[in-house]
């Protein structure tokens, strides 16, 4: 009664910490690996300190962090095969939690290599193909974000190139891209400009091609790469930095208009909903916005 769970540990964790460093994690099995990746992790996350601070222990997290550098293949044979695949998902998020685990817990010193080979961990994941990897890596950043406000300016740099880069040019302009970008905007909205903005409505225009248009008018809009690409394009803007406000109202309501009629959707559409998201984040401009064009037919 009345006995912490480091406490009930104590009389196992020599046995116990021995039988986790006795080999080095690529040596084992992919279910061994994430037990015990996820057993260290779960020790770390205890109140009272019960991992080892030494060598080994840090050799298990280079072990974690290779591990997450590694393609598919590397770690599993037949990687595709759906039961192999599954394995390869924990793997990454079971390392992911154990290596932000030590970041935040304090368990890597900051000014050590590692900590920020780890950040970049992080924000690959963000890129990453599996959608529970993705999610992971996401709570994983928003955790050291609470940590570490203040971000080193030349990781953050590298880690936002990726995304950046797809900006540049309407052709590298891809659905995960601009899923990326949103993720990255609602951790990291101070470390943008308002004029990305500016930009993705140069690269929505550019979509807009009258006769790609028309043909997708007469199929499911879901199947539509454009179609998809704009209403990510859309979605972006309820999370630009404050600065740019009530900007884009007439533009994206004249966008999405414009769509709506050019498809021949004009009771729903997939633009719609991330519209609407805008004008909540933004209601008295959207408002204001309105109430002037309320005698346009086409606004009003």
């Amino acid at each position: 009664m009345g006995s912490t769970k480091a406490r009930l540990l104590e009389s196992v964790k020599d046995g116990f910490f021995q039988s986790l460093f006795m080999k080095p994690l690529r040596a084992l099995p992919t279910t061994i690996q994430i037990a015990h990746i996820s057993a260290l992790t779960y020790c770390m996350r205890l109140e009272e300190k019960v991992v080892p601070s030494e060598d080994f222990f840090h050799k298990m997290i280079q072990d974690a962090h290779t591990l997450m550098e590694m393609e598919d293949d590397k770690l599993i044979p037949a990687a595709a095969e759906y039961r192999n695949a599954q394995l390869i998902v924990q793997l990454r998020c079971a390392c992911l939690e154990m290596l932000t685990t030590a970041m935040a817990g304090c368990f890597v010193d900051q000014t050590a290599p590692i900590w920020g080979k780890i950040l970049m961990v992080l924000f690959n994941g963000i890129y990453a193909k599996s959608s529970e990897v993705i999610d992971c890596a996401y709570q994983c950043l928003k955790k050291i974000i609470t940590v570490y406000p203040r971000l080193p300016k030349d990781i953050l740099q590298t880690g936002l190139r990726p995304v950046l880069t797809s900006l540049q040019q309407p052709g590298k302009l891809t659905v995960e891209s601009l899923e990326s970008l949103a993720r990255l905007l609602k951790l990291l909205t101070t470390y943008f400009k308002a004029e990305i903005g500016q930009r993705l409505l140069e690269h929505a225009k550019r979509y807009m091609d009258p006769a790609n248009i028309q043909k997708a008018s007469y199929t499911l809009l879901d199947s539509q790469r454009s179609v998809k690409i704009l209403a990510g394009i859309i979605n972006v803007y309820h999370l630009l930095p404050t600065r740019a406000c009530g900007k884009f109202m007439p533009d994206l309501v004249d966008l999405v208009l414009d769509l709506e009629t050019n498809l021949r959707r004009t009771r729903t559409s997939p633009f719609r909903e991330p519209l609407v998201r805008f004008m909540n984040t933004y209601p008295n401009e959207a408002l204001e916005f309105f109430l002037i064009h309320m005698d346009n037919f086409k606004q009003g």
